[in-house]
């Protein structure tokens, strides 16, 4: 173990550091974004179901 491989060892722990939080943020994200479209289309529902429930009256 020489000192000449230490920068590039610790360069590349970063760079999978890096890498791992980025995929992290990108998967939390998508999670996020498909639950809010979930909430999205029930209150859509929701609202249409009123709707409906004004045109019989």
């Amino acid at each position: 173990m020489d000192g000449y491989h230490l920068p590039s060892m610790i360069f590349q722990v970063f760079n999978f550091i890096i890498l791992f939080t980025i995929i992290f943020f990108i998967i939390r994200y998508l999670v996020n974004a498909s639950k809010q479209r979930k909430e999205i289309n029930r209150r859509l529902q929701a609202i249409e179901e009123k709707l409906e429930d004004m045109n019989k009256r």
